[in-house]
């Protein structure tokens, strides 16, 4: 069936340590039955298990996604919740605890209208508004960040007209009590999967509005221009239109490339 079954790396150094491997399993219809991965961890030279993947189909379609491996550095999902996979009547997926997706919501055209997730505590809801052809118009997130002693609810609206993105953001702090400027730390931010932090103030509800409805960038025929940055960004697509490689000019006039998918 021509499928990949086996990937081994070798390091060139340690040909023997065996540090990168990768093997799959199908069932007939040829959907992914287990997934095995082992890698080297934390500048390590033994390799370390990191996924051991069990995949459960009804009708060619996923359930259940486990990970026997016990190790949250290869498939990251939110250990406290079900690994099971619903769907609607239509077919569409309506939750995944796994991952954190509590809730999907779907308009009259099966576009998703509202989704719910939560990271370990740290609920983020994102909304979507679309035309009567489907496209999508506006986009709105909420998320709630705790820290020890108060809690960040941050808005961001994002309106999509013609090629043109505006954004607005709001953030409210609630609780405070602490020294005006103290910095604290947040609780992991799952969906970037970096440490936040923010000042607290002592009123105990602040809020915090970054401008007015912002334009953030439009697009031209090489690309795209950077509102905020003030900078034209030029792309290098593949023939299915994919940016591959984009790049600009700093403001000392030096080509820098800001973003690269070399998939």
């Amino acid at each position: 069936l021509n499928r990949l079954t086996a990937g081994y790396y070798q390091n060139p150094n340690n040909p023997y340590s065996k540090e990168n491997t990768e093997s799959l399993a199908y069932d007939l219809n040829g959907n992914i039955t287990n997934l095995y991965r082992t890698s080297v961890i934390g500048g390590n030279t033994t390799a370390t298990v990191i996924d051991n993947l069990q995949y459960t189909y009804q009708g060619n379609r996923l359930t259940r996604l486990d990970d026997e491996s016990g190790n949250p550095s290869g498939y990251e999902a939110v250990s406290s919740f079900s690994t099971a996979i619903n769907y609607d009547a239509n077919g569409n997926m309506t939750n995944m605890p796994g991952k954190g997706i509590m809730e999907i919501q779907y308009n009259y055209l099966n576009l998703p209208k509202q989704i719910n997730l939560d990271q370990g505590g740290s609920p983020f809801t994102s909304s979507y508004m679309y035309g009567a052809d489907g496209t999508k118009v506006k986009k709105t997130t909420v998320s709630t960040v705790s820290g020890h002693q108060s809690s960040i609810t941050t808005t961001e609206e994002t309106d999509y007209l013609d090629g043109f993105q505006y954004l607005h953001k709001e953030t409210v702090s609630s609780g405070g009590g602490g020294n005006p400027g103290e910095i604290f730390p947040m609780a992991s931010a799952e969906r970037a999967m970096e440490m936040e932090a923010y000042s607290v103030r002592p009123e105990d509800t602040t809020t915090i509005s970054l401008k007015t409805q912002d334009l953030q960038f439009f697009p031209t025929a090489e690309g795209f221009y950077d509102y905020t940055k003030d900078q034209y960004i030029y792309s290098y697509k593949d023939h299915l239109g994919n940016a591959r490689v984009s790049f600009g000019r700093t403001s000392a006039g030096v080509l820098e490339i800001v973003d690269s998918n070399d998939y």
